[in-house]
Formats: structure tokens, sequence, C-alpha cells
């Protein structure tokens, strides 16, 4: 066994098949999903505006408000006006959103909303509504669920002044509410309980409902768990790379049957032997010595050709099967090697670095799943390591040279698991080939025997020189084309061989490719999945904080969870997706009279389960300033675009600065491992924010910074007069 300590690349606990970390790259990996496996958030320019809605509210199942809330409102400006679509218009408006949190850029679409999906419409068969806009008219409950909405929003607003005029505000608000809801078509009652969460709880004045309690438990149950844990990997396993068949042998002036090319090695040692024999035969009296001559070069020749020329052959055939300008014709020396990484980088073509960048990432990644795959009882991971790199090497150099131009390397990170397991049980059944000399050894070697064995065929012609040149000549010739034709053979016979190899590979290649191909569309979660799992860590969890405090409702203002990516983490997407991340650290405020609570946790997403937890108490006069740090922008036509950067940005920061000096601080996603060339960074700013919670976050923080307490009671009163068309006495003109 090895003892080295260093166990070398490794795949982390907590996202399996898909988090590599270690010497792989510093940030963890980005895996961007395509549409061939995920197909989600990719809209048709000529979409129907049906389409457009139908698009909006899978965003906003996802969590996706702002987006949602932009497509659905597109949908409704092409034409799709109807009690649904007014429904839907009102959900992104609140989804998940407490009164505090909405502005009068909110109240006043928002009762636009309403008033839309509680108007007069006729159902498909052309009947018009009933009374107050239900009836036959409110096929699938939108208006009544609309109407609830309505009497829960003005309840909430209203609580402090006594009942509202909406009917969740009678003697008891919470039993009326429970049986409107319970009252409701299946999907809307759905749909107002998830959405219109924290607006109940301000009209129940209870902080977590027994329903939503018991929602908790059923997620957070042991079989949920576990189908949980084996999925959710998946989510971050990045998409394998379409199959690419290798190429076939170049052109050559050999032949490319391997039988013929058989018969011709044969010829070519037909006719060295003869222009030896022929030699040897014609020195007459020197016969034994020019055969010693000729045993002196060629035996210790041959050994070298059988020892290293094979291996050499070998590498040549794979250099030739790579791009031209990239081919290395000879090995470096160690010496070299050194001289060259002092100089520093050369100067290459793009295409260049770009597969050089490429075959790097693939080693790294191989070099992960050959340490993950050691045998149990083998040797240490050093040697295990040390065992295969020749493996992983060939098996790199064959990957790159042919999917470079195909997409990210971590593409094949399935078939460098099936690979890995395999030299594995090579291993274990004594099959592991043994590692050949270094490059540069094996091309010192070879080219001293194919010049010893030169050499050797030259000693009877340089004999027979004097005496007679004709056959020195003749031999000459016949050892020349015995050398050089079987070197010329030999080498197209490895690279026949190393095509057919590479070919009956592809051929398992492609059954493994097509088993875990339909292995991730059966399994793999998709977006809204990872969304929905999210929202149910985050409900968890703030149940928890307020049970284990004590919390009371009427002594809390506001919460809000503030999302970011834990150090090192894999990151995933789908196209115009939000990031999500195989472990995340999450920030929860609870916002109480008496001041803030601040909790924090670093969560696994397969697992739920987190190290622990860090709770942070000050009150608001502590707050000294809120900072939002943004990157570089420059005005566009369509909007603020992030500017692009040749070095990852430093990152965007949510900075809430404290008199204490213990600041609290968010990162903000830079997309740097998430973008695809031309993408519109700003968009995918815009979702990461609305995901991450920091703009609803900042801008609470920020108003609690310059307003302290009061705040919220000028909030308040200011919806109540937007939402509900009255004025209120004291109300303060333009209070955020």
């Amino acid at each position: 066994m090895n003892g080295s300590t260093n166990p070398g690349p490794r795949i982390t606990n907590n996202s399996g098949i898909g988090a590599l970390s270690g010497d792989i790259a510093h940030g963890g990996i980005g895996v961007l999903h395509g549409d061939q496996y995920v197909n989600q958030y990719l809209l048709d320019p000529a979409a129907s505006p049906e389409q457009v809605f139908a698009e909006g509210m899978r965003c906003l199942t996802a969590g996706m408000r702002v987006r949602a809330r932009q497509l659905v409102e597109e949908a409704i400006g092409r034409g799709h006006r109807s009690r649904e679509g007014y429904y839907g218009w009102v959900l992104t408006i609140v989804s998940r959103r407490s009164p505090e949190d909405l502005t009068d850029e909110d109240w006043v679409p928002l009762r636009r909303a309403l008033n839309g999906a509680l108007g007069t419409w006729p159902d498909a068969g052309g009947n018009g509504p009933g009374a107050n806009g239900a009836g036959s008219g409110d096929v699938g409950g939108y208006a009544e669920a609309a109407r609830l909405v309505d009497d829960l929003l003005t309840a909430a607003l209203t609580a402090e002044h006594g009942a509202g005029s909406g009917g969740a505000a009678g003697a008891d608000p919470a039993g009326d509410v429970e049986r409107r809801i319970a009252a409701l078509p299946e999907a809307r009652r759905a749909e107002v309980t998830d959405h219109l969460r924290y607006v109940i709880q301000r009209v129940e004045e209870s902080v977590i409902s027994a329903e939503d309690s018991a929602e908790i438990d059923a997620g957070l149950a042991e079989e949920a768990r576990r189908d949980r844990a084996a999925r959710v990997p998946l989510f971050f396993t990045p998409d394998p790379l379409p199959l690419r068949p290798p190429a076939p042998a170049g052109r050559s002036i050999w032949p490319s049957d391997p039988s013929t090319a058989t018969t011709l090695l044969a010829v070519a040692g037909v006719l060295l032997a003869l222009g030896l024999v022929l030699g040897v035969a014609q020195t007459g009296a020197l016969a034994g010595g020019t055969l010693f001559g000729v045993a002196v070069f060629v035996v210790p020749g041959a050994l070298l050709l059988l020892r290293n020329g094979r291996a050499e052959l070998r590498r040549r055939a794979r250099q030739g099967r790579r791009p031209g300008w990239v081919r290395e014709r000879r090995p470096l020396s160690p010496e070299r090697e050194r001289l060259r990484a002092a100089q520093g980088p050369v100067a290459q073509p793009a295409e260049a670095l770009a597969f050089h960048a490429f075959r790097a990432r693939l080693a790294a990644l191989a070099a992960a799943r050959f340490a993950e795959a050691g045998p149990a009882n083998g040797p240490g991971p050093a040697a295990w390591q040390f065992s295969t790199a020749h493996v992983q090497a060939e098996l790199v150099d064959e990957l790159a040279t042919r999917y470079w131009q195909s997409g990210q390397p971590e593409g094949l990170d399935w078939w460098l698991q099936v690979r890995a397991r395999r030299a594995a049980a090579a291993w274990a059944e004594g099959k592991l080939p043994s590692a050949p000399r270094s490059a540069f050894e094996q091309w010192r070697w070879a080219r001293i025997g194919v010049l010893l064995v030169a050499l050797g065929s030259a000693v009877p012609s340089l004999v027979l020189l004097e005496s007679a040149p004709g056959i020195a000549m003749l031999v000459l010739l016949l050892c020349a084309a015995g050398v050089l034709g079987g070197i010329g053979v030999a080498g197209r016979l490895v690279e026949l061989a190393l095509a057919a190899e590479e070919f009956a590979s592809f051929g398992a290649e492609q059954r493994e490719h097509a088993e875990w191909r339909a292995f991730l569309l059966a399994h793999r979660p998709v977006d809204e999945e990872m969304g929905r799992w999210l929202d149910l860590d985050q409900r968890a969890l703030l149940r928890d904080v307020l049970r284990e405090h004590r919390m009371a409702h009427r002594g809390i203002q506001f919460t809000f969870f503030v999302l970011e990516a834990a150090p090192d983490c894999v990151r995933a997407k789908v196209p115009n997706g939000p990031p999500r991340y195989a472990r995340y650290g999450l920030k929860l405020f609870v916002l109480t009279t008496a001041g803030v609570w601040v909790c924090t946790w670093e969560i696994d997403t397969a697992t739920s389960r987190h190290d622990g937890r860090r709770d942070f108490v000050f009150r608001f006069d502590s707050i000294s300033s809120v900072v939002l740090q943004t990157a570089g922008a420059q005005a566009g036509a369509t909007g603020w675009q992030t500017v692009p950067q040749e070095q990852p940005p430093a990152g965007e920061v949510l900075r809430l600065v404290l008199n204490n000096r213990e600041d609290l601080e968010v990162r903000i996603e830079t997309h740097h491992q998430l973008a695809t060339a031309g993408a519109n960074l700003g968009q995918l700013r815009d979702v990461a924010l609305d995901a991450s919670g920091v703009s609803a976050g900042f801008r609470v923080l920020a108003a609690l910074a310059t307003e302290g307490e009061e705040w919220f009671g000028l909030r308040r009163a200011q919806s109540r007069r937007t939402f509900l068309d009255e004025a209120e006495p004291g109300v303060v003109a333009g209070v955020r």
C-alpha cells in the first residue's frame, strides 16, 4: 500500500455523480443544460399568446416571479385576455410576497389584474357569467379565487384598523379563510395556499398553518428524501455530448487491409534477411567477422525495438490522428520541458489553445473519476493514479481529438466513469496493461534501435564495397527495403489496430450513451422541481427557527430569505433559468418589533441537510448602511447590460453594514461559469437576483436603514391608500 497522504482529485459526498472538487477548477463546475435533455424556458419567437402565458406560469412554478410576470403581461398585451390570464397576472405579482414587499408599482397593476379576473367573461360556449362574475363564466374557479385573493389582501392591509370589507375579515377570519379555500377547485386551492401563503399568515395571525406544516412534513418524509437524494445529483450532471465516431485510419501508401499489411511486413522481413544472408555469404573468408559485426548491431537494436518500438509507433499513430497544429513529432526531453516551462507559454493558434484547454480539463476530470473508481483493496490513491496514468493519457487524448469542438468536456464525464470502472475491473483481473516508459524515453530508445539495425544491415555492404561493389549495392538495397518497408508497414499496422480499437470502443460507447441518456431523461428532475425543493427547504427552516425561538406572529413584521452559492459548489441551470447550486448558503432575515434576527445555513441540495445554524441579532438602529455593489454596466437600447469582462468578475455583493462592524454579505451569481457565448448577461443577472431574493431584501433593508421601524407602518398605510383607493391621514408621500 502506498503511504501518500495526498488523495488527489476527489468526488464530494454532497452531489455524487455531478460535483467534482479538488484539482478541478477554482469555484467548482458550471453545468449548462441544453434543451435536448431539459427543454424549459425556451420560447419560440413565433409563440402564440397562449404559449407565452403557459411559459410564464411555468416560470412562476420554478420561483422566477419577475420573469413570469413579464411573460404573462406580454401574453395579455398580445391578446390573451381572459379570466385565467388576468388571474395568472395576479399570481405573478403577489406570489410568495407579504404585503410589505409590494410597492406602488405592484398595487396599481394588481388592482387592474383583479378587476380583469372579476370582470364579465363568457365561457367557451359563449354563455355569459353569473352574478358577480361567477357562475357559468367561471369555469375553473378563477373568479372565485381572484375574489378570495382580493379579500385576503384587503384583510391583511386593514388588520390594524378593524375588519375590512372582504369576506375574510369577519369575526372568525381564520375559519372563514379556511372554508373559502376548501371550497375552491383543487388547482386553485393549491395556487392560493402556495402563492398567498404570507398574506394568509397575516390574516390568520399564525406563522405556520397546520396545512403548511403537514405539507412540509410530507416533503421531508423518508421516502421523499430518498427520491430527492437520488435525483438531485442528476441535475448537476452535465448533459452527455452528442456522439462523434472516431476518424478512420488516414490515407497512406501502405495498404488499409490488415492482412495485406501483415503480408507486406513479412515480405519486408524476408528482404532484410535475404540481404543479410547474401551479404554474409559473399564475404567468403570474412564471413565470420561480418556475421559478428552484424550481430553486434542488429541484436541489441532488435531488442530495443521489441521493447520500445510498438509503444513509439502507437504514440506516433495517436499524434497522427490529432489536428496538424497540435501534433508532437518528437517528445520533449525533461530538460526541454523545464526550459519551456521557465520561458512561459508560447504563441499558438486559437484552435490549439482551445484544444489544449479542453484536453487539460478532460485530464482533470479523468483523474478525479479514476481516483473515485480505485479498487478498495488495491494500491493507495497516489499509486493507483501512477498505475493508470498511461490509461488516462490515452483515453484523454482519444476523446480530446474527437470531441474538442463538440462542447464542454464535462459532457464526457459519464464515459470517463465507465472507463474508470473498467480499469479497476481490469486491475482486479490482472489485465491492466503496465505503464510504458515516458514518451521521450521510448522515442529515444526506439530511434537508437532503428539506427543499430540500420548499421548492422550496412556491415556486409561495407565489407563488399571494394571487392564486389555491385553485390554490395544489391545487399544494401535489399536491407534498406527491408528496414524502411518494415518500419512503414509496422507503423501502418499499429495505426489500423488503433483505429480498430477506437471503433470497437465506440460500439460500447454508443450502447452506454443510449442507456445513460435514457436514464437521465427518466430520472433527472426538471427545474420546477428544483425550485419546489428549494422552497420546501426555506419553509422548513423558517418553521424550525420560529418554533425554537417561540416567535409569535404578532411580533413578526417581515421575513425573507437570501440565497447564494456555497464556496466551490457545482452550479447548474437550464436555458433562461435561474442558477441552481449543489450546495448553497441561505440567510433568513426575520424582522420583528424588537429587531432583526439573521439565521445562516449552508445546505446540501440533495439531502437538504446542513452543518448547523448561525444566529445573529441586532436592533434596527444598528444598521449603518446597506450596499449593493454591482458589476460594470453600459446603457443599451433594451436596458442595462453587464459589460463583458475577460476575467471572471470579483462578484456583485449585497452588504449590510452594522455599527458593531460585524457586516453581513451575500454574493450574487456572476454567471461566468454558466453563460454561453452571446448570452444576455443582463437578463441572466435579473433572473439570478429574483431567484436569490436579493432585490426584495435590498429594498427592505435600505428602507429600514433610512427610516427605521416606522417604515412598516408607513408602507402599509401607503399600500392601503393605493390598493383600496382611500386617503389615510398621516401618510407620507414618496414612501418606497
